[in-house]
């Protein structure tokens, strides 16, 4: 299980039950997978996601997620996603 309790700075918090970002090409994942709880615990700002929590630019094949997202601390602007948030 994964579990963010950052309270403080500044940015988006990002957070997966694998990876945190995948940006620019920079992480290629293929046959990978998440499994368990993953948890905003935290009242700030979040993009969260089953297996990658910020994707952009970059590949994921025959990947996949199980468990549940939640957001225990409240968070108004928190985007969900059960492969990518």
């Amino acid at each position: 299980n994964i579990y963010n309790e950052l309270t403080s700075g500044t940015g988006q918090i990002k957070l997966g039950g694998l990876a945190g970002q995948s940006v620019d090409g920079a992480t290629s994942l293929t046959d990978t997978y998440a499994h368990g709880m993953v948890d905003n615990a935290a009242s700030k700002e979040a993009v969260v996601g089953g297996l990658v929590g910020y994707n952009w630019n970059s590949d994921i094949t025959t990947s996949y997620a199980t468990g549940f997202l939640t957001n225990s601390g409240g968070a108004d602007t928190t985007n969900y996603g059960g492969l990518v948030g």
